[in-house]
């Protein structure tokens, strides 16, 4: 029987986002569920590149958690320092995993 893979959404698509997503693919037991960038043209770019469905691909995290198909195991936040203020409080805790 096989495992059932764990759910990460990247958050900035940039060059260290790239660099997440060729790791996880590496390591396997995890899938890219959704990608978020407020620059439409990069997240176009990306969904398309990573074979990530458009509607898996959001401007801002509170999209992703509203109208994505959560629940997410990993949020991998890759975007620069200054807008990383502020943002953490959006996420909530994650239960148990079946």
């Amino acid at each position: 029987m096989s495992e059932k893979k764990k759910r990460a959404i990247i958050v900035g698509i940039g060059s260290h986002a790239h660099s997440w997503k060729k790791s996880m693919e590496l390591h396997g037991g995890w899938e890219l569920a959704a990608v978020v960038d407020t620059d439409t043209e990069k997240l176009d770019q990306a969904a398309r590149i990573w074979g990530v469905d458009e509607d898996a691909a959001f401007t801002s995290i509170e999209e992703a958690l509203q109208f994505g198909e959560g629940p997410y195991d990993l949020a991998i936040i890759v975007t620069p320092i200054y807008t990383q203020i502020g943002r953490a409080h959006v996420w909530t805790p994650v239960t148990e995993y079946d």
